[in-house]
Order: structure tokens, then sequence, then C-alpha cells
């Protein structure tokens, strides 16, 4: 570790790369370091090829030049009047695009102190991520690079990647990092969940005798607890089991060392935090109580959660558990440590990932009443993500230890319940019918399932229309595709109006692809038979699956397979899950298509936005097209090949998959559908009844294009 620091001593300052831990007698700066890969570590080194490894091209550093003031006095003083006015509108999108215009170097370099510093707080992570980082939960890195879109870590270090610029570039000029700037670098590293990054601030406010504030103590202890639990595998592992307690012990455990127990003990390291801030004189608020329970949660001591909880909050778990519900002394609402509902998110999440949801609900309805706290939407969320987590049931190896703390399906639908019929009435989020239609699926509950999977699909016609109106917002700002002239006027790419619409858009859109995602992720469920408690499993392979198909078709792949009574049924088609980014062939917008509807599907004429500005991409210029806001709006549309491959590589998919089937059937003939004229569902019921005492030794089913075979309910096999 010393020499790869020493290596990088030369190139960047001492805020990103301190040449070493400080030395010294108190505990507080005994702490273990956070254990960083070296994809992570390069991000802080501006030189390629050295011992930390090479930038990966996705997160390349700006390039950080002085240069000097043109010789032209009427060129300079634009050039600041430019600068200025864009601090002036305060829009973080343009205000970071300026910090990192080669052009305007000088000009930031000669920035007062407290200019800068105001400029450099409107990066603030509750633009550039938050809204990102909510709406990756639902999507992994995989599914996002399917669907084409940036990866929450590409995120993650592209900003971290322009901050650490600024800050050289500032340096560079003779400018010393204030408190102001490490308290916004602190929070930023902290919203990101990078201990690494948190630890050389921290170090070099400590060279630079920067005394933190009680600020800077909680996003510190915040970056630590919370560090690779947003990005990668270590967000699918937060719950604490004997297995996840073994493996957080080694920090060279892939996945498992974003924090750590045992002897990297996490608790350890936060107690020995607090301690250095009581030393100083700083008092505690309720964020740094928060901080030091959750650290408690994340060895999994239950006891020590309990008597923390007691302790500060009056709340005395063990008699909750018991049945004595007393009410609690509050205490006072002028203390600095009163909660509000980040205590609540914090109860429910930390007794979630210990394996204890009814504990979890005993916390969370005392302190809502005895604090009079509303629950918020969030809380909801979280209590049903955990409650889902917990009750799947898990087999393998290391099953066993997973089974702890499990709860059944029903105590899922228990929580529907009181979500919507008690006195919260809470109104269901896209999230919460995603995890009720998942628990649904368990259950066996095609209809639960059916009726979840309409309300989420009404959310996303819902999400489609605001995207509209934002898409149309954007496009008021561009020359019109129907006009000769394409160049985009400079003055519109600088205006405050069209950074906000772009930024808009893009948060829309992406969340757009998220529930579009999931929606094809419950059509694929329909299609899983063992798990639907159907009386007569033959009308399900005869009606019900066809009717889903036919209804879903434009949420489902073109090849797809799915299990029936007789065996497998194989759609051959052009595109398939997990390898193409659009399902559909077409170019229009992906609707539900209703068996018994007449008229045509509303919607179903529109053009996907994609399509849209796939045309605005072919007519900018190259310069336009790397633009940033620009890029916002054309880098995820997809390429035509990704909607139509070739067909060799069609044929290779095809043998991959088929080659990856479980079942191996003894007669593999194909088998065309014919149709025949449609009957009752008495005549119906017979003909599946004759079918179930027939012997069939057909196992397998093909259809060459299942759309074009199956537009009836009434489907029969000759």
């Amino acid at each position: 570790m010393r020499v790869i620091v020493r290596r990088c001593e030369g190139v960047t300052s001492h805020l990103l790369s301190p040449s070493c831990l400080p030395v010294s007698n108190t505990r507080f700066h005994q702490l273990h370091p956070v254990a960083g890969s070296t994809r992570r570590f390069a991000r802080w080194i501006t030189t390629k090829g050295s011992l930390a490894g090479s930038k990966p091209a996705a997160i390349e550093s700006p390039r950080v030049r002085r240069q000097e003031f043109h010789s032209d006095p009427a060129r300079t003083a634009t050039l600041k009047q430019e600068f200025h006015s864009i601090l002036a509108a305060a829009q973080p999108d343009l205000v970071m695009e300026a910090f990192l215009n080669p052009d305007y170097h000088e000009i930031v370099a000669q920035l007062p102190q407290g200019v800068f510093v105001e400029a450099f707080r409107l990066l603030s992570p509750s633009y550039f991520i938050e809204p990102y980082k909510e709406l990756h939960e639902l999507l992994s890195p995989r599914v996002a690079r399917t669907k084409r879109c940036t990866a929450i870590q590409v995120i993650y270090d592209e900003f971290a990647t322009k901050l650490s610029t600024i800050i050289r570039m500032r340096q560079l000029a003779g400018h010393p990092t204030s408190l102001a700037e490490y308290t916004h670098l602190l929070d930023c590293a902290q919203s990101i969940g990078d201990g690494l990054m948190a630890e050389y601030i921290w170090h070099s406010m400590s060279k630079a005798s920067v005394s933190p504030d009680l600020t800077c103590y909680n996003h510190y202890m915040e970056s630590k607890i919370w560090n690779g639990c947003h990005a990668g595998l270590e967000q699918y592992r937060m719950r604490m089991t004997s297995w996840a307690y073994y493996r957080r012990r080694d920090a060279s455990n892939e996945g498992w060392n974003n924090y750590g127990t045992g002897p990297r003990s996490l608790k350890r390291e936060i107690r020995l935090i607090c301690e250095r801030m009581l030393e100083v004189g700083l008092e505690p608020d309720e964020r740094t109580m928060i901080n030091v329970f959750l650290a408690v949660s994340r060895t999994g001591w239950a006891p020590g959660m309990w008597k923390f909880l007691y302790d500060v909050w009056n709340v005395d778990v063990r008699e909750l558990e018991n049945g004595d519900r007393k009410p609690i002394v509050p205490i006072h609402r002028s203390s600095p440590v009163y909660p509000t509902s980040r205590l609540l998110w914090a109860a429910t999440h930390a007794f979630g990932t210990s394996n204890d949801i009814p504990g979890a609900l005993r916390v969370l309805d005392q302190v809502s009443n005895s604090y009079g706290i509303e629950i918020p939407e969030s809380v909801w969320i979280e209590l049903l993500k955990r409650s889902y987590i917990l009750s799947v049931r898990r087999h393998g190896r290391i099953g066993r230890t997973l089974r702890f703390g499990t709860v059944s399906y029903g105590f899922i639908r228990s929580i529907y319940e009181t979500i919507t019929k008690g006195p919260f009435k809470a109104k269901l989020t896209f999230d919460m019918h995603w995890f009720f239609a998942k628990s649904a699926w368990n259950m066996g509950n095609l209809q639960n399932l059916k009726t979840h999977m309409m309300l989420a699909y009404e959310m996303l016609e819902e999400t489609r229309r605001k995207r509209k109106h934002a898409r149309e917002v954007v496009e008021s700002y561009l020359p019109p595709l129907e006009s000769s002239d394409a160049r985009i006027n400079p003055d519109i790419l600088r205006s405050r109006g069209f950074a906000e619409a772009v930024r808009a858009y893009d948060i829309i859109r992406l969340r757009c692809v998220q529930q579009t995602t999931i929606i094809e992720r419950l059509a694929r469920l329909c299609h899983r038979p063992r798990h639907h408690k159907t009386e007569n499993p033959w009308y399900w392979a005869r009606v019900v699956a066809p009717r889903i198909l036919e209804e879903w078709r434009d949420f489902l792949p073109e090849y797809f397979t799915y299990e029936t009574p007789d065996g497998t049924v194989k759609i051959r088609g052009n595109t398939c899950f997990g390898r193409h980014s659009r399902l559909a062939s077409h170019d229009k917008v992906q609707v539900r298509r209703p068996i018994e509807a007449i008229a045509p599907t509303p919607g179903s004429d529109t053009v996907d936005d994609d399509f849209i500005w796939a045309k605005y991409r072919d007519r900018m210029s190259t310069e336009e097209q790397n633009h940033s806001l620009l890029k916002l709006l054309i880098q995820p549309v997809r390429l035509s090949d990704d909607i139509h491959p070739s067909e060799m590589e069609l044929e290779e998919e095809y043998e991959q998959m088929e080659l990856s089937q479980e079942v191996i059937f003894e007669d593999e003939s194909e088998v065309k559908p014919t149709y025949r004229e449609p009957c009752d569902d008495e005549e119906f019921k017979n003909l599946v009844s004759k079918a179930e005492l027939e012997a069939r030794e057909r196992k397998e089913i093909w259809f060459e294009h299942a759309f074009g075979y199956i537009n009836r309910p009434e489907l029969a096999y000759e």
C-alpha cells in the first residue's frame, strides 16, 4: 500500500492520495483502512499504467491543463462574462461543464474562495446521484447493461472523478481546500457509498490541520456504514447471517469486503470515530446515533441493538416482545437526538437485515405512536423489501443458515392489508406492486399476480405520459426534424431551461425503462405453470397461457419457452431475454393488447422515444454529439443491430438455449398447431378432458412464429 501511494504522490494532491495513514498514539487513527479494489483505487490516479492499475476508459478524467488567457482582451472579457453568467444561473449541469471546460480553467483558478465554494456546492449528490440510485435499486448491473443504461457504478465513478479534477485544479492554483469543500466531498462520498474516497479525504483534512465539524463526522461514518452498498454484489448481501458474518471477516472475499466483522469490525471503527468526536467536544445528534445503531446492526448483534434503542430513545424491545406495550417516556423535543422519520427507516432496515421483521414492526409501531411520527412511503418500501427477502425459500449447501428469521408468504399479504386498508391507507408505489406480485407468484396465486401486474402497468402508462411531456419540452429547444437546418443554437445549450429539461427527461426515461423491465419480468413469471395452483393444468396450457401470451406479447421476447403438461412450448423469433435490450421488433412502444378489445389498443401506434432520438442523432454533428447534455439524450439509444440481429447470431443463440435446457425429451418431433372453429366453454372442457386421457407421445411443441398462430384462445392440436 505504501509503495502504491508514494508512486501516486507525485502526480496528484494529498487530498486524494495521502502518503500514508497519519501516525498517532490515539486510538482514532488506528482504524482499519477501507478495502478497495484496483478499479476503485485507479479512479484517484491521474497517470495511466501506474502500480494501482490503469483507469477504465469509461471513467477517464478530464485533462487538467493550465491555459493562459487569450491574448485578445475582448476574448478574455467575453469568457469571463460567459462564465459568470453560468454561475449566476446556478444550474448544476452547466456549472459542472464550465468547471471542466479548458477555456475557463484560468477563471476557475482565480475565483475568490467564497464564490468557488458556493458554486462547488451546486454539484450536489442530491442532483447528480440520488435520483439514479433510487431507480437502479430494481435494476441489476447486468440488466442495466442489457437495456443500454449507464451503470450506477459508472455514474458514481464519473461524478467522483469530476469532483477530484476540480479540486486538483484549485490546488494547482495555490488555493488550500477549506472545511466547506471537505464537507461537500464527504457528503458526496457518503451518497456514493465510497469508504475509500472518504478515508482519503478524512486523512488529508488531518494533514492540512482542518478540524472537522459534526456534519463531517456524520458523513464520514455514513460512508463507512454504506461503503459499497449501493452497487455491485454488495447491495444484494445486506442480510446478516452466520455465513455472511464468516465471509465478511476476510477482506479478500470479493463481494463481501465492503464492511467487515470480527477482526475488521465496522462496529469498532464507528465506536472509535464517536470517541474521537466526543474528545473534541462535539455533541452527537440524531444522525450520529442512527449511524452507531446501524453499525451495531451490521454485525447482527441483536442485544446491542435493543440496549442502544433503550438508552437513547427509551424503546424497550424486550417488553415489546413480551406483549407489554406501555407508552414510553419520550425525550424532550429540543433534544438533538429527538427522533424523526429517519429513525423509523433505520430501525426497519436494521431489524430487517438482522432477520427480525416482527421486531421491526413492534419498534415501528411504538416509535411512531409515542413520538407522533407519520410513517413515510420509504419506510413501507423498506419493510416490504426486507420481508420479501425473508419470505423466499432458500436451498443449497448454505440454505439452512438462510432459513433463520424467515416469514411466510401470507405475511406479505398481511402487509398489503395493513398498508391499504388499515389506518395508514398509504398509496402503493411501483416497487410495492413488484414485491406483491413476486410474492403472489411464490404462493402460486396467478390472479393476484395479474392484479398487481395490471396496476403496475397503469403506473407505467402514467410514466409514459410524463415522459412524452418531458420529451416535448426538450424538443421545443431543438430544431424540428422536418427542418432543413439541423444546427443547434449554442446559446440554447448554455441555457438553464434546456439543461433542466434534459435532466428531468433523463430521469423520467430511466424510470420508464425500469418499469418496463419489471413488466417484462412479470409477464415471464406468468408462464411458470408449476407455480400456479390451477384446478386443471390442461386448461391453463390451452387457454390461460395463450391468452397471457397474446395480451402481453410486446413484453415477451419472440424466442420464448414455457412448460405445459405435454412438454415444453418453444417459440422461435428474433429476440430473447438477456440478449436484446428491446424485446419487440417494431418501433412502437410496448403496450398491453387485450384479447377482448375490438378497437386498437391506445398508444399502440406511438413511436418509441429511442427511435425519435436516433433521428436527432443522425442529424447532429460530431461536436454536438459530444456535448454533455446532448449525450444524455442520444447515448442510451439502441442500435439497429440490437433490434434485428443476424441469422447466424440467432442460430448460435438457439443452440445454446437448447443445450441449457434442464429437461431432456425423448421425442423432438415438430408439431404445428391447427385451428378449430370457436366453441363454447363446455365443449372446450370436454376437449380438455379427452386430451387428458390420451397418451401423448409428443413431448415438445415448436412454433416458428407464435404471434402468427396464437391469436385465439380456442387453440387445439391434432
